[in-house]
């Protein structure tokens, strides 16, 4: 039996006529058969080609036969035609050298819903036909787009969540990532006690500091939502017992400036980038309802009004949180307020290692200096110190003996409260 022989370079093949029961369908020779796919090759696109330049200029078309549009078309054409041209998508954007805070790292504008929001986004190129929406990252839904205004203020959701801004122009879209929208719960009203079943509690009528105006809502799917490179929403939250989600929190971005900006000077002293150091907070917002069950809590706490935090770093990496470490925290926020006067507020040095609690230093942006320390090693008191004590000055003196460290994993909250 003779091998089949390939046809042409179509790979069919054909075995011996003699060998099958009907006749071959292709019996043409490979050159045939060579030839007739070359020269299809090259006839049909070159036909093609002449028949679309046929149909795009028909023959006998004249400009002057159209019709005239008006004046405004023409010119919405225009700018559509060069805008199509210079910039398919969205033009090339960069932030204002202020648009993160003094520490370039406030990642979270926080307003109310449908607030005007004026976005620090600088544009390399035009902004015609530009469309802006909020996309929730909450998972409720997307608000509708709408035309990037030409002052560049943008209007907030009109609901609560956690949103960023998404910029498109024709088919190319831009997601702003660098910078989120939180959109408060506004407080229901004067007398309110709490928001969607959570319990806050009364604010003092006698503070001199301005009761939150709302509220972040707090899901399971946004506790994890960062505020900055070393802060997060759980870092905030209410300790209070109300377990189920969604909770609710108040925290002002100068407080979220002043901690990193503490946390670069820790870093600078180190030698090391922010990001190796370690951050632990001990004690975020509090409700009104938490803070006035806290023994020898202050009434009127910053911490009610999101302008507060205690914190706790290892800031000479041995591996342990000692009255060292409290003692360098405290004098690089000394420095913070010092190069920004805008972040001044209260200092508190809390040595408190006793196995219940670690070193924390308690900071705020409340406008005015405050200083104090308090702890176990002074009975649970907190002393308050001149209004020109500084702990990086030799000013305020604190023991020369250090306490037992404490471990770094999993702290317990410590015992005692603080303004």
């Amino acid at each position: 039996m003779r091998e089949p022989a390939p046809l042409g370079l179509i790979g069919i093949d054909s075995a011996d006529p003699a060998e099958r029961d009907e006749r071959p369908l292709l019996t043409a020779p490979p050159r045939t058969w060579r030839l007739a796919k070359y020269a299809l090759g090259i006839v049909v696109p070159v036909s093609a080609m002449f028949a679309a330049h046929r149909v795009s200029e028909p023959e006998g078309f004249d400009v002057g036969d159209m019709d005239t549009p008006p004046a405004a078309a023409v010119a919405t054409m225009s700018r559509i035609g060069d805008a199509a041209i210079r910039d398919p998508g969205p033009p090339e954007r960069l932030f204002a050298h202020d648009a993160f805070g003094h520490s370039r790292a406030v990642r979270v504008r926080i307003v109310l819903p449908n607030e005007p929001v004026n976005l620090p986004i600088e544009f390399g190129g035009s902004t015609a036909l530009m469309q802006a929406q909020w996309i929730g990252f909450d998972g409720k839904g997307n608000e509708p787009e709408m035309p990037w205004p030409e002052n560049g203020t943008l209007r907030a959701p009109a609901r609560p969540g956690a949103f960023w801004l998404v910029l498109s122009r024709g088919a190319v879209a831009d997601t702003v990532a660098d910078l989120a929208l939180l959109v408060e719960h506004p407080m229901p009203n004067a007398r309110a006690t709490g928001i969607n079943g959570y319990h806050l509690g009364r604010w003092p009528r006698t503070s001199d500091a301005m009761v939150p105006r709302g509220f972040i809502e707090v899901t399971e799917r946004t506790s994890d939502f960062p505020l900055s490179p070393h802060l997060r929403m759980s870092d905030f939250i209410v300790h209070d017992g109300q377990a189920s989600f969604p909770k609710y929190l108040h925290v002002r971005g100068a407080l979220l400036d002043k901690i990193e900006l503490t946390v670069n000077e820790i870093a600078q002293m180190r030698g090391v980038s922010p990001a190796a150091v370690k951050l632990h907070v001990v004690s975020g917002f509090r409700s009104p309802s938490h803070n006035g069950g806290l023994s020898g809590a202050a009434s009127d706490s910053r911490h009610m009004y999101g302008d507060a935090a205690d914190i706790g770093i290892d800031a000479n990496n041995d591996g342990r949180l000692t009255e060292i470490d409290a003692r360098i925290v405290a004098a690089a926020a000394e420095m913070v307020e010092r190069k920004y006067p805008d972040l001044i507020g209260g200092i508190g040095l809390y040595i408190d290692s006793d196995g219940g609690g670690w070193p924390y230093v308690h900071i705020d942006v409340r406008g005015h200096r405050a200083r104090w320390r308090g702890g176990v090693r002074r009975g649970g008191a907190v002393e308050a110190l001149p209004a020109d004590a500084s702990f990086d000055s030799g000013k305020t003196v604190v023991d020369d003996s250090t306490p037992p460290a404490a471990p770094l994993a999993s702290p317990a909250p410590p015992p005692k409260a603080k303004p």
